[in-house]
């Protein structure tokens, strides 16, 4: 009966409480103005919620990926700098996604391990991640009016 109790006041307690804080999203992140499948590919908060919306499972996977969320990031910031070409923040931030991803795998396997890995001209697998997020962008239906470009 003691037992029983316990999971009770535990169950109404998890309910009451919401389970957990507020700023966890889905997929284990909290990167700052993620969206509501954990992370942020526009700066525009209606833009973020139609890709939010039909691309949600991609972007979950991505938010479970430091790495991915890092390419997101690094993408979004590279195109809010107006002193760079945000043509070429893709390639930029692949380039340092496959340099850390490469560090990172080759760790303790010596420089010709990493020098190897980033030489190969295969993507890491965070920025495959992230370009699955940017090929489902293509075909979500965003809000008229509004421009969404911040980072595909």
């Amino acid at each position: 009966m003691r037992i029983l109790a316990s999971v009770i006041f535990a169950g109404v307690c998890i309910v009451a409480c919401g389970g957990s804080s507020g700023s966890s999203r889905p997929g284990g992140t909290n990167q700052p103005g993620a969206g509501a499948c954990g992370v942020q590919v526009f700066r525009t908060p209606a833009c973020q919620q139609a890709l939010d919306s039909a691309c949600c499972p991609l972007a979950q996977e991505c938010a479970r990926d430091p790495g991915c969320v890092q390419v997101s990031q690094c993408i979004l910031s590279c195109k809010s700098n107006p002193s760079v070409n945000a043509n070429n923040c893709l390639q930029g931030c692949a380039t340092q996604s496959r340099v850390d991803y490469c560090r990172q795998a080759c760790a303790g396997k010596g420089n010709d391990c990493t020098t190897v890995c980033t030489q190969e001209g295969n993507r890491a697998e965070p920025m495959v991640k992230w370009l699955m997020i940017a090929d489902c962008s293509k075909g979500v239906d965003y809000p008229e009016g509004v421009t969404c470009d911040d980072s595909t």
